[in-house]
């Protein structure tokens, strides 16, 4: 009897060593509008704990985060890799890497955002969502885009209206990395717009509602897109550590397989004299 007693406390504590208490959850993301289709919508899962965090795609029509593969970080989302089961392969997420390179190769491309405006609406006590007190937030972002191609130059007004329901109660870092910080598009000056954005919301988004409208200023003709994310399911679990291991065996490789060209000595962070976010200064706050 004594001798079972202390297998069991061995077997618990090694068990106690390779997992911990965590988060699990379920979010669905939908998207409408012209031009839209269905490829934003995605299913997935994703277990967090600490600054680690596994978010796995079980339905998604983005060829780059396929269903089957899914994204892990170890540091709250500033290093993300993508994780692909079925190649048996894991590559470094870097969009903006991914954005100099198709720049560098394409050389004759070339994107400018201007006149960004930040604008937060409201702040007031939101419903419980699953059970979590939430903090609803509207916000406002507008910008001028400019994209010149072989010399021929085309200009569009785009106009971001989002309704943010976040929670603080959920503190885990681990959860930023697709709820607060979606991976990033790759351009820089929309990437810090949407930053300046986000760091009015306290907590972490339980649910998001983003409307976008983008103007053709030459044809003077607009389309308009909803974007939908919720979570759905929200469980404290023990999590096993190895939810977060890439598998052995499994092949580093680039995710745009290109090489270096138009990479690293491209991506320095624009800031301004001030240093930050430059986009920061373009909030406004009516309170």
């Amino acid at each position: 009897m004594i001798r079972r007693t202390i297998a069991m406390m061995l077997i618990t504590c090694l068990w106690a060593v390779s997992a911990s208490a965590g988060i699990y959850y379920e979010a669905v993301t939908t998207t409408e509008g012209k031009g839209q289709g269905d490829m934003g919508d995605m299913k997935l899962k994703a277990w967090v704990e600490g600054e680690n965090a596994k978010v796995e795609f079980h339905q998604s029509k983005n060829p780059m985060l396929e269903k089957g593969t899914y994204l892990l970080t170890h540091d709250g989302g500033k290093t993300m890799y993508l994780v692909n089961p079925k190649e048996k392969t894991y590559s470094k997420w870097d969009m903006q890497a991914m954005m100099n390179i198709a720049g560098g190769a394409m050389g004759m491309v070339k994107m400018e955002i201007s006149d960004p405006e930040v604008e937060q609406i409201t702040r007031e006590p939101g419903p419980e969502i699953l059970g979590y007190p939430t903090t609803y937030h509207i916000s406002r972002i507008s910008y001028e885009t400019s994209v010149s191609v072989i010399g021929m130059k085309s200009t569009s007004k785009t106009m971001k209206e989002q309704e943010i329901w976040a929670t603080t109660a959920l503190t885990d870092p681990g959860l930023n990395m697709w709820l607060r910080d979606v991976p990033k598009s790759g351009n820089e000056d929309l990437d810090n717009l949407i930053e300046a954005e986000m760091e009015t919301v306290e907590g972490i988004p339980l649910k998001t509602l983003t409307v976008t409208t983008t103007t053709d200023t030459k044809k003077n003709k607009s389309e308009t897109s909803t974007m939908t994310m919720e979570v759905t399911k929200v469980e404290t679990k023990t999590i096993p550590d190895s939810t977060f291991e890439i598998p052995e065996g499994y092949e580093e490789t680039q995710l745009f397989p290109m090489g270096e060209m138009g990479s690293q000595e491209n991506t320095e962070e624009k800031e301004d004299d001030e240093g930050g976010n430059p986009f920061l200064k373009k909030f406004k706050k009516p309170f």
